[in-house]
């Protein structure tokens, strides 16, 4: 059976504009760090692994060769307590249900359940305190990757990894050299941006989690030839250092419901010392992590 071609044309054309809808339907607007309101509340799961070895020679001679291994869980619930103008959250108050800290394979508690901290950001840096004082040591290393806080030497995502066009699934974008360096430089850390190049953020695919359609995001940073903080009569041999991490970001812009990280950096170093000593430093640490959020 033949088709009339004004019906060939028109269904041609109905065609297209289903086409058009689709492929529009396939665009998103990036958003990773959403604004929030004081008195959001979520849930927080965590866990996190961090591998260190350093090995120290002086005048030829190994006087430190240490490998140690950490791993920290947390669970617990976060509220909002202030933001900035944007929407940015510069205050948090923890409440928590679980933190352990596993070291040679022995377990430990840090601080018992019911525990209360409260995270803001004070002079431009993250603080951690309990009761009005700054929290242990201990405490601050096993929540610094896990609890989300922004401040001056640690930009919101969007402002990092983000871009202002919309994206399909399978597209990627170049990340924000310039302020990697400069929060890079606020941290102590010299890099030049050809020594990062290929450092990107992609959209992966589009899925369903928790009944919510959600982008999941990935970026990947990759640095070599860097300084990282260290006496100036060191001189760096070689540094090399990649940054991995994704997220699942809900197309609503309700907040990320995952994240996992994969940091890796090695550094090379030696120079003689005042006293005239050369030293010679060989540094890995490998940190790798996932976190779930639960919104209420």
């Amino acid at each position: 059976m033949k088709m009339s071609i004004p019906r060939l044309v028109a269904g041609s054309l109905l065609l297209f504009l289903s086409l058009q809808g689709v492929q529009a339907a396939e665009d998103y607007a990036i958003r990773l760090s959403p604004p929030v309101k004081v008195g959001s509340k979520y849930g927080l799961e965590a866990k996190l692994n961090e591998v260190s070895k350093n090995v120290i020679t002086v005048d030829g001679q190994q006087m430190r060769n240490e490998t140690s291994e950490e791993s920290w869980r947390f669970e617990g619930k976060v509220e909002v307590q202030e933001v900035d103008a944007k929407g940015t959250p510069t205050n948090l108050s923890v409440q928590v249900q679980k933190l352990t800290v596993t070291q040679a394979g022995n377990s430990s508690e840090l601080l018992p359940s019911g525990s209360r901290l409260t995270v803001a950001v004070k002079e431009g840096k993250k603080v951690f305190e309990m009761g009005g004082k700054e929290a242990e040591p201990a405490v601050v290393k096993a929540l610094r990757e896990v609890i989300t806080l922004n401040s001056e030497n640690d930009p919101p995502d969007d402002v990092l990894f983000g871009t202002a066009e919309r994206k399909k699934a399978g597209d990627s974008w170049p990340m924000n050299l310039e302020v990697l360096i400069q929060t890079l430089g606020k941290n102590g850390m010299e890099l030049k941006p050809e020594d990062a190049k290929g450092s990107v953020s992609k959209l992966e695919e589009v899925v369903t989690m928790e009944g919510k359609k959600c982008l999941k995001i990935s970026s990947n940073i990759e640095m070599q030839n860097f300084r990282p903080p260290m006496p100036t009569w060191m001189k760096v041999k070689q540094a090399k250092a990649s940054v991995k991490s994704s997220g699942l970001f809900p197309v609503d812009g309700s907040g990320r419901l995952t994240a996992t990280l994969d940091h890796l950096m090695s550094v090379k170093a030696e120079g003689a010392d005042p006293g005239g000593k050369t030293m010679a430093l060989h540094l890995e640490r490998t940190l790798k992590g996932e976190k779930k959020f639960r919104y209420e």
